[in-house]
C-alpha cells in the first residue's frame, strides 16, 4: 500500500513538473524587443517617468540627463532609436529618443515627454510604443513581415496582459 502511495506521489510530482515546464516554455514575455528592430514594430508597455533627482546625472549612453529633453529609457532598443509613444488612455503621442536603460519598468520617459501625452499625477500609464526611427549604429533588419507585429498573437497577448 505504501509503495502505491509513493508511486502516486511521484507520478503527481512528475506530472506537475512536466506541466510547469511546458507552461513556462510558451510564456516568453510578449514585451521582449525582437532584434534587430525595424520601423513600424509595435509594442505595448507600462510607461513611467524619471524623477527630478536624475537631472544632471550620467545616462547609460554617457550623456547628462535632462527632464526637459524628449528622451526615454527603454529596455532592448539600441541607443538613438526614435520611438513614438502613445498613451492608450488619452490617445496623445510623442516622439522620444532612447538614451538610457530603465530600472524596474520597461519604459521611462522624461517628465516633459510624459506630460505631453498624459497627466503626470498618474505616474504610470499604458502605452503603445512604435519604432519610427532607427539608430545610426543599430543593425539593419530585414523587411517587415506582411502581417504587422501589432496584429500578431504576441501583440494580442500583451494587450490582454495589460487589460486593453
Amino acid at each position: 500500500m505504501e509503495k502505491l502511495r509513493r508511486k502516486n506521489v511521484l507520478e503527481i510530482v512528475l506530472l506537475c513538473a512536466a506541466f510547469f515546464s511546458i507552461l513556462s516554455t510558451g510564456c516568453e514575455s510578449p514585451r521582449v524587443v525582437r532584434h534587430p528592430v525595424s520601423r513600424g514594430d509595435t509594442y505595448y508597455y507600462w510607461a513611467t517617468f524619471y524623477g527630478d533627482e536624475y537631472n544632471g546625472k550620467t545616462m547609460a549612453n554617457g550623456e547628462a540627463f535632462s527632464n526637459d529633453a524628449m528622451t526615454c529609457a527603454a529596455k532592448g532598443f539600441p541607443f538613438g532609436t526614435v520611438l513614438e509613444v502613445q498613451s492608450l488612455d488619452t490617445g496623445k503621442k510623442v516622439e522620444v529618443t532612447v538614451t538610457d536603460r530603465p530600472g524596474k519598468e520597461q519604459l521611462d520617459l522624461t517628465v516633459n515627454a510624459f506630460k505631453a501625452i498624459d497627466n503626470a499625477s498618474k505616474g504610470k500609464i499604458r502605452a503603445k510604443v512604435k519604432v519610427v526611427g532607427l539608430a545610426e549604429n543599430a543593425p539593419k533588419a530585414a523587411p517587415a513581415p506582411a502581417a504587422a507585429p501589432e496584429k500578431s498573437a504576441e501583440a494580442k497577448r500583451v494587450k490582454k496582459s495589460l487589460n486593453l
